[in-house]
């Protein structure tokens, strides 16, 4: 029952979907552009040494965070949430070229398993999870702290997950395979 839905999920997130939204899922979204718009990667990341914030000082991060984004392009975040980043549809055929069909089937497929394991689990914990539509995201804090985040810059993994909690000042980058060893060192709980 569970490959059954991982291939669905496939199968809905290839043919033109760049997000789920299903029972217990909210996105918040504030975007006027189409969810299919892929922006071109440029090179407005922001240095961390003109920036107080930690986040620029955490590698895995400084090339994610962004000065701007085009219009109201971007899905807020404020609670803590569990945000899953996958490929969209330009770059699932680039993926498709580059590794050839089957081994990007085999890898999606493994992908897609790792992440309803990881949504479950957050489930569990009472953690919101969100499949944003838009390339951007807009992280604000318990602090009052806001700043952008691109889920896509060059080199970038194409599948991950984003942890986050309003009480600390910046998200976690991480894998959904290690979500519960990854899951209690950011959130420091259980």
């Amino acid at each position: 029952m569970i490959r059954l839905l991982i291939v669905l999920a496939l199968h809905f997130i290839i043919f033109g979907c760049s997000g789920m939204k299903g029972s217990g899922q909210e996105t918040i979204t504030n975007s006027s552009k189409p969810a299919s718009t892929l922006v071109e990667e440029k090179g407005d990341t922001v240095p961390g040494t003109e920036n107080s914030y930690s986040i620029f000082s955490d590698p895995a991060l400084k090339d994610h965070v962004v000065a701007a984004v085009p219009g109201n392009d971007f899905t807020l975040i404020t609670e803590r949430s569990g945000i899953f980043i996958s490929p969209d549809t330009i770059e699932i055929e680039r993926l498709k070229q580059e590794y050839g069909e089957e081994d990007f089937y085999t890898a999606a497929d493994d992908n897609l398993y790792y992440e309803y394991e990881a949504t479950e689990f957050l489930k569990k914990k009472g953690v919101k999870t969100i499949y944003p539509n838009t390339r951007y995201l807009k992280f604000k804090t318990g602090s009052g702290q806001e700043y952008f985040f691109d889920t896509k810059p060059a080199g970038s993994h194409k599948w991950y997950l984003i942890l986050f909690d309003p009480s600390k000042d910046h998200p976690a980058l991480i894998s959904a395979i290690n979500i519960t060893e990854d899951y209690s060192k950011y959130f420091g709980t259980n």
